[in-house]
């Protein structure tokens, strides 16, 4: 895995025993059991390479802004999707007044 392409608390999220509970304790939610996250893709990715990543991370697409995506992931897929080749970088999203 290629350890800059992953915020430092979606790493202990990954791995934490209960991933609920380790949400609720850093101040986010999971959402259906996912973590809520932004995913910035490589500038060569195509359409298909990121529909692929998406299915075989079990990612639900939330919105997107040209290589820059908003989904759920479920944290035990969290450090093989930053393992993905054309995976830049994984962070929770901004959250409005924090």
């Amino acid at each position: 895995m290629k350890e800059e392409t992953l915020a430092s608390i979606l790493r202990e999220l990954a791995v934490a025993p209960d991933p609920v509970a380790f949400a609720r304790t850093r101040g986010f939610s999971l959402v259906e059991g996912k973590a809520r996250v932004v995913i910035r893709f490589s500038e060569s990715v195509t359409e298909g390479e990121l529909l692929a990543v998406a299915s075989r991370r079990s990612l639900t697409l939330e919105k997107r802004a040209g290589k820059v995506v908003r989904a759920l992931v479920p944290p035990a897929e969290i450090l093989s999707l930053a393992g993905e080749p054309s995976v830049v970088f994984i962070d929770l999203p901004d959250v409005p007044g924090k």
